[in-house]
């Protein structure tokens, strides 16, 4: 039985030797040192440069070549659902005098919030300021024939809760959107070829939620460890895949994942990785719960995770009893993996999951997270990469066996 930590939730039983103390240690301390020392990241602010600083040092003490790549990011959530909830009052104002731009301008936000759902959210139109991606690689030790992204957000993770789940970048958010605009659209349409009162007087209920988006409102960041907790799991990963052979390791802290995806369009722009020969493992949330990888995921349209992928994390799972991961579908809210898989890429995304929101103390910003699934995260992380490498090692000497 292994001894509990202040910050873990329960107690173990396992089998099998666990890692070292000095790794789980170290990897709390990581979190320590993000959530109470640093505090709050918010995007393309002080601290999250401080924390891209932080992890740029621990990178580089892990023997990887570190680039920290500015890029230029929204400050906060912006005007756009403020804007777009102006045109739906717009159109809800026009209908019982201008039934046919009421109609018009009404499918031209249904359009906006099917694309915003179904391709990629919508971008904050706000004030922009400098944000940073850290970018470690490691080449394997012959030439590569795979390379393994690791992705976690640099950035404050935001809660999504509350009001929030009803305004912001959540699924029902989402589908509350389109449900909107798209009963607007109905209505002046009626109204246009049957017109009535009541077409007019339809459009309460929906008015009333675009008053709602025009509240000045920001994802609030509150003290949870979960982007915390992917760092450093992304850190200690770093740290112990150091022998890889066929398989080059990048890691990368992306910047002003709550305001957007500038750090993902920008890390696109500037390596522009061969789509089949690049896997990426996104680390979104590690806290607490049930360690999950997203078998799919998506607001309203489902993408699939990398075939491969998905059965090397089975293998390993099924290899360390210790790691207890499921697949599970992921649809809550957009991942740092959307932008990917709509440009075809191969990806799957780790996450721990709870089934019930539990208020994070402010004065007590740990007392959430489970310490063991930070380890039981980054074992199953390095096993992954690991048995990917030795695969294609495998598949090297099958074809080029020694004479």
């Amino acid at each position: 039985m292994t001894n509990a930590t202040p910050f873990s939730n329960s107690l173990l039983v396992v089998s099998k030797p666990m890692l070292s103390r000095s790794r789980r240690n170290d990897a709390l301390e990581v979190v320590r040192h993000l959530v109470t020392v640093i505090g709050p990241r918010q995007a393309t602010s002080l601290a999250e440069a401080q924390a891209a600083a932080y992890v740029d040092g621990r990178l580089r003490r892990a023997g990887m070549r570190v680039n920290a790549d500015t890029f230029r990011a929204a400050t906060h959530a912006g005007l756009t659902y403020p804007l777009l909830a102006l045109l739906g009052l717009t159109a809800a104002l026009l209908t019982r005098w201008l039934p046919l731009p009421s109609f018009l301008l009404a499918l031209w936000g249904f359009l906006l919030t099917l694309g915003d759902a179904l391709v990629a959210p919508l971008p904050p139109l706000s004030l922009q300021r400098d944000s940073q991606n850290i970018v470690g690689t490691r080449a394997g030790e012959k030439a590569p024939r795979r390379r393994v992204v690791l992705l976690a957000p640099l950035d404050s993770y935001p809660d999504r809760t509350g009001l929030y789940r009803f305004l912001g970048q959540h699924r029902v958010a989402f589908i509350s959107r389109m449900v909107v605009f798209g009963l607007l659209t109905l209505l002046a349409l009626l109204h246009a070829f049957a017109p009535s009162e009541i077409w007019w007087y339809g459009q309460v209920l929906p008015a009333v939620y675009l008053l709602l988006l025009l509240l000045p409102r920001r994802a609030c960041l509150g003290t949870s460890p979960g982007g915390a907790g992917a760092l450093a799991v992304l850190l200690s990963a770093a740290e112990q895949l150091h022998t890889l052979q066929t398989v080059e390791l990048w890691t990368v802290a992306l910047g002003a994942t709550a305001t957007g995806s500038s750090g993902v369009r920008d890390l696109l722009a500037r390596y522009p990785f061969p789509a089949t020969q690049t896997l990426f493992l996104n680390l979104e949330h590690i806290a607490a719960g049930q360690l999950i990888y997203a078998s799919r995921e998506g607001v309203v349209r489902q993408h699939t995770a990398d075939a491969q992928l998905i059965q090397l994390a089975e293998l390993i799972d099924t290899r360390d009893p210790l790691i207890n991961a499921e697949p599970r579908p992921y649809r809550t809210a957009p991942s740092l993996a959307t932008l990917l898989y709509a440009r075809d890429y191969r990806v799957l995304s780790i996450l721990s999951h709870t089934d019930e929101h539990v208020p994070i103390s402010e004065d007590k910003p740990l007392a959430n997270l489970d310490a063991q699934m930070l380890e039981r995260t980054t074992r199953f992380v390095v096993g992954i990469v690991q048995q990917l490498d030795q695969e294609q090692r495998d598949g090297a000497a099958t074809q080029h066996p020694r004479r």
